[in-house]
């Protein structure tokens, strides 16, 4: 398997289960604290009555909804501001003289860990979607998440293309011979 698979087999794992335990655990704290009838039966989250899943449905995704938005803005901050590529040399010693250059990331890591995030980001908003269709969740839920999908979309490509330029200068560099 090359190592791009790896890396993002490697990335996805947590990122998956914090979506996965962020949507059941918000669903039953949402029908709990809203007092919503709610069993579970054979492994199945049963609800008393339409009204009650729509309302606790509505709550669990605007947190699951935050949950992705902030493990997608956690990987945009790194890539604008600890991108090994884009970090001055200033700020650079100062991390290391804090013990902080851990934050600092190479392209290689924060574009597979913003490509999982980007996908799942993706998964739940088509999820929303889909829910809103059926009348299980509101429309604004749905539209906020296409939205901020698509605002997270462009700020990766942005400092994709941002970092495909710094490339080219320096590959330009390596090659330029002054006489």
């Amino acid at each position: 398997m090359s190592a791009f698979v790896v890396k993002l087999l490697d990335e996805t794992v947590l990122p998956a289960v914090l979506v996965f335990c962020a949507k059941v655990t918000s669903l039953i704290l949402a029908a709990r604290f809203l007092g919503v009838s709610l069993t579970i039966n054979r492994g199945a989250l049963v609800f008393g009555n339409l009204y009650g899943l729509v309302l606790a449905n509505n709550f669990s995704n605007i947190f699951l909804g935050l949950v992705v938005l902030s493990g997608a803005a956690i990987v945009l901050v790194r890539l604008y501001f600890f991108h090994s590529s884009h970090l001055r040399p200033a700020i650079q010693v100062k991390l290391l003289e804090s013990n902080l250059d851990f934050i600092v990331s190479t392209s290689f890591d924060l574009f597979h860990q913003a490509a999982v995030w980007l996908a799942l980001a993706f998964v739940v908003t088509l999820a929303f979607i889909v829910q809103a269709i059926f009348g299980l969740t509101s429309v604004f839920i749905a539209v906020t998440a296409i939205l901020s999908l698509t605002a997270l979309t462009v700020l990766v490509i942005l400092d994709f293309e941002r970092e495909v330029r710094i490339e080219k200068e320096e590959t330009k560099a390596l090659f330029t011979v002054e006489i």
